[in-house]
């Protein structure tokens, strides 16, 4: 596997622990973000990449960043430490 696909796989799976986490299902997810039901199901399996465009809506719709499904966590600290 591809650097490129592990981290789509990875972008995907941490989609999937967002939406869960927030209490969504895949159809809500999907119309808050403006996306299609299927290209959200397909990114969540780590099979299709979404836009930039889309990623910024998805990440909205969960209150996140979008750095968060490519691993980044942001903290509190952050703020402090010019993070």
């Amino acid at each position: 596997m591809s650097d490129a696909e592990t981290s789509l796989r990875q972008a995907g799976e941490a989609a999937l622990r967002i939406r869960i986490e927030r209490g969504l299902d895949l159809e809500t997810a999907a119309r808050l973000a403006g996306i299609e039901d299927e290209a959200l199901e397909a990114f969540e399996a780590g099979d299709v990449a979404l836009t930039f465009e889309q990623l910024d809506r998805l990440a909205a719709a969960y209150g996140v960043t979008t750095n968060q499904f490519f691993g980044a966590r942001w903290t509190p600290l952050q703020n402090y430490a010019a993070g």
